[in-house]
């Protein structure tokens, strides 16, 4: 079955904070570096039409830096069973994607999107800088995550990044869909140590992995732990509570000595 969806992840350290912000359509909170979940039906996406693809989710990427930039985007399939397909749309087109990273464009004949400082329009005839997954899930009643980096020109410099959860539900309905958890931490940034708080995770699993994916610490987790980090080494880490039912739940942690 030929499926489609966008993603953003990186492998090189996240180097400037505050350069730029994610967020949905119409909104003004801030969402990067948090993950979406999305629960999609058979109503959204038959199972038995090869060429439907779900488009629900939308992230604008605001430019803060202070001034004009090239932005590309890189796609990371974190955890995506064999059978789904994926799209990434970026700025002036989308794009079909393979492997577990891949990373727009940014050529002579394809540049990179250049956004204007202190906002989301781009200089492609004012498009805006929009994140547009197009997902072709497999099975119904699976589950994929995808993480969705926003680099510089060069592809190397990771300034942020949003992270996609995507249920598909074997019914038409979303009445059995997991409840919605609230994976929080505290300090963050941290220094010595961490408080994670997921109510509702017991008898779970806690991963901490840095932008390269190299996992750093795992370990059992139960609606909340106080996790030290001073021996970790500064920098940004994405951590996953992950529940018996294989749902997980991600969140950005920066660690400062």
């Amino acid at each position: 079955m030929k499926k489609l969806v966008l993603f953003l992840f990186g492998f090189t350290v996240l180097t400037a904070y505050s350069q730029i912000e994610i967020r949905k359509p119409g909104d003004t909170q801030d969402i990067s570096g948090t993950t979406i979940t999305e629960n999609v039906t058979l109503n959204d996406v038959p199972a038995d039409d090869e060429w439907a693809y779900w488009g629900g989710s939308k992230f604008h990427v605001f430019n803060l830096s202070g001034s004009d930039q090239q932005f590309r985007l890189k796609r990371v399939r974190v955890s995506v069973p064999s059978d789904w397909d994926d799209q990434i749309c970026w700025p002036p087109t989308c794009y079909p994607t393979s492997g577990a990273m891949y990373l727009t464009p940014n050529s002579v004949s394809n540049p990179a999107p250049v956004i204007f400082n202190g906002g989301s329009t781009t200089d492609l005839d004012g498009a805006v800088a929009e994140i547009k997954p197009q997902i072709y899930p497999g099975q119904p009643g699976s589950s994929a995550t995808y993480r969705y980096i926003v680099t510089d020109a060069t592809g190397d410099t990771h300034y942020d990044s949003i992270t996609l959860v995507i249920n598909y539900v074997n019914n038409l309905s979303v009445s059995t869909a997991q409840k919605s958890v609230e994976l929080t931490m505290s300090p963050n940034p941290a220094t010595d140590y961490v408080v994670i708080n997921a109510e509702g995770m017991a008898d779970a699993k806690i991963r901490v992995v840095d932008v390269l994916g190299n996992v750093v610490y795992t370990g059992e987790f139960s609606n909340t732990r106080k996790l030290s980090v001073a021996d970790f080494k500064s920098g940004v880490y994405f951590v996953t509570v992950q529940g018996e039912s294989n749902k997980g739940f991600t969140k950005k942690l920066v660690v400062r000595h």
